[in-house]
């Protein structure tokens, strides 16, 4: 069975989001962001973390992971 460069290349971009997605699962977004709309983007890993829970449409919502460390920040300040 031959591979084609369509097949080569759907399994690159899979392999990809897999490995953005445990940098972005590993990151702990404390280094800087960027904040446009109401939407802050991790700079270090590129994780869009939202703030503003009206803000559903324009993107995902926290992880659990990204709640609880909201949570400590509130805490630290």
């Amino acid at each position: 069975m031959e591979t084609t460069k369509e097949q080569v290349q759907a399994w690159v971009r899979e392999e990809q989001a897999k490995i953005d997605a445990e940098r972005q699962e590993a990151c702990d977004h404390k280094t800087s962001g960027t904040l446009n709309d109401g939407v802050l983007t991790c700079d270090t890993c590129g994780k869009v973390l939202v703030f503003d829970p009206d803000a559903d449409e324009r993107g995902p919502g926290p992880s659990e992971h990204d709640k609880r460390h909201f949570e400590t920040l509130r805490k630290d300040t």
